[in-house]
């Protein structure tokens, strides 16, 4: 048996406990990539992951500005 639950996520609330999180304080990213490649695997969606690609290669060129 299934039980739909619709839930409002506030983005920023999430990504500064992120940002908080002690492991990634000291540049252990391993977590969050394993987070987001859980969501992709749930997803099974290409877009999404071409989606994802995309965002992470405009704030990889963000960053080497």
């Amino acid at each position: 048996m299934s039980i739909r639950i619709n839930a409002s996520v506030n983005a920023n609330d999430i990504a500064e406990s992120i940002a908080n999180s002690p492991d990634m304080r000291h540049d252990n990213y391993r977590g969050l990539i394993e987070f987001i490649m859980d969501i992709d695997e749930y997803v099974c969606d290409l877009q999404f992951a071409i989606a994802l690609r995309d965002r992470f290669a405009e704030i990889v060129e963000m960053e080497g500005e």
